[in-house]
């Protein structure tokens, strides 16, 4: 246990006093209030891997090789996320240097992959109401495309996103008029700096710049 170390008032000795850490630090009530959210998050992102899988690798009939391989791999960078958060949490070692940035870097990433499978789910949606429903051949030759157009769109929206990452910032001036503010605080200004992205990639340098 911890002790404290405490002088006795008459006989001005030290003894030790036994200290409990805080209740509510590892409380089960905390640790549920913190783990209900982050499990839920953690399976609908689960959950949005396996419709992006399908689209990618089971829709268009890929060898079964191909298939598993992908599956796996988009399994393995779900986990990424969860292991990711844990080393962020302190300072582990060289993993808390890898596993953060790449978790950060995967939850943009499949941002982008998720949009853009919707997107392309939206396009045939809106070709079968047009053009009406392809029989399986058609319908096969559609997913193949549509798995095509999910990777080059990725592939050429995830350089997009990290140019504009990071370029210059932009600085915006507002002007906000009051008519009860007082006297002694007329002209002040607030300068909010938000949306920078600080840490391993986008460090100290890039901020003074």
């Amino acid at each position: 246990g911890s002790y404290l170390l405490v002088p006795e008032t008459r006989r001005m000795q030290e003894r030790a006093v036994p200290v409990s850490p805080p209740g509510h630090c590892m409380s089960p009530r905390r640790r549920y209030v913190f783990l209900a959210p982050f499990l839920t998050a953690l399976g609908v992102f689960a959950l949005l891997h396996v419709y992006v899988a399908v689209r990618l690798f089971v829709a268009p009939a890929l060898p079964a090789v191909l298939a598993v391989g992908g599956c796996v791999l988009l399994a393995l960078l779900v986990v990424l996320v969860p292991v990711g958060f844990f080393f962020s949490r302190r300072d582990r070692g060289w993993p808390s240097h890898v596993f953060p940035p790449l978790a950060i870097g995967w939850l943009g990433v499949s941002g982008i992959l998720l949009t853009v499978t919707v997107v392309t789910d939206l396009g045939r949606l809106l070709y079968g109401l047009l053009r009406g429903w392809p029989d399986a051949a058609a319908a096969l030759d559609q997913a193949r495309l549509q798995a095509v157009a999910i990777a080059l769109g990725t592939a050429i929206l995830v350089p997009f996103a990290i140019w504009t990452a990071r370029g210059r910032l932009v600085l915006s001036r507002v002007r906000v008029p009051l008519e009860k503010l007082a006297p002694g605080v007329a002209g002040l200004r607030i300068v909010q700096i938000s949306d920078l992205h600080i840490g391993d990639r986008l460090g100290e340098a890039f901020l003074r710049r």
